[in-house]
């Protein structure tokens, strides 16, 4: 059966909504401990490797049955940052990788959700990831500036994900040092790569550019970082493959 796609982003948010819910009746106001995070903002091949069971239009894409050894494998590969998906519903993530994965490796983790409230923030942290996904599209201004400055409160990094040239000016207030841009709709899932070129020049030059979505070959990512972007965010494409590990440092290779 196809799945209702213009009715997916409307559960998801649902369901996030019935999920802070729970996560405030459940949260500890004890002192958390103090630990190190790992700084997202610098370079290896610039690429980051995602782990991502799943998605609304494309169904199941892999079974995870050892998220560790992928991001084991990934790290060794250079990847710049490890993306780990969390929504449990649509893409069948776990929080849990994340736990799992922290110690393991050397590079940052990057929780990947629908964040809609702050107490989201203080989960992220706790899980162990280093830097979270903002989807500025979902969320008015002010709730954009709370969930930044508890980001801050704990030293995280923050990917500001935008779809268009609006997006991206709502947030330079806040001085973001990451953007990422997605071409795919949230409405529909379609992809437009068109979007890449059409918004790196409203990215100012001290900010990370990040591509995301749709990314599936060499001359696709080559192309995209001529045109100006820092790194890019790849997926589906790694999931879909025999072995991820492996396309991964080929892809990589290549593209540096």
């Amino acid at each position: 059966m196809v799945p209702d796609l213009h009715c997916i982003l409307k559960n998801i948010i649902k369901q996030k909504k019935e999920e802070v819910e729970s996560i405030k009746l459940q949260s500890d106001s004890k002192k958390r401990s103090i630990r190190k995070l790992k700084d997202f903002i610098y370079q290896r091949t610039g690429i980051i490797a995602e782990i991502k069971p799943a998605s609304p239009s494309k169904g199941r894409l892999r079974t995870i049955l050892d998220p560790v050894k992928i991001a084991i494998e990934y790290d060794r590969a250079n990847a710049s940052a490890i993306s780990v998906l969390t929504e449990t519903e649509y893409f069948k993530g776990k929080k849990e990788w994340i736990k799992k994965i922290r110690d393991k490796i050397k590079i940052p983790i990057l929780r990947k959700d629908f964040i809609i409230d702050e107490i989201q923030v203080d989960e992220t942290y706790e899980l162990g990831a280093d830097t979270l996904l903002v989807i500025v599209r979902i969320l008015d201004d002010d709730t954009i500036k709370k969930i930044t400055k508890r980001c801050k409160k704990f030293g995280m990094d923050i990917l500001y994900e935008v779809h268009n040239k609006l997006e991206i000016k709502r947030i330079l207030g806040l001085k973001p040092e990451i953007i990422g841009v997605n071409c795919r709709n949230l409405k529909d899932f379609t992809l437009d790569k068109r979007l890449f070129e059409k918004l790196i020049d409203f990215i100012p030059d001290n900010v990370l550019a990040i591509a995301e979505s749709g990314i599936n070959s060499i001359e696709e990512a080559s192309k995209i970082k001529k045109i100006g972007y820092d790194g890019l965010l790849i997926g589906e494409v790694l999931m879909k493959s025999k072995n991820p590990a492996k396309f991964f440092r080929m892809f990589s290779e290549e593209y540096s």
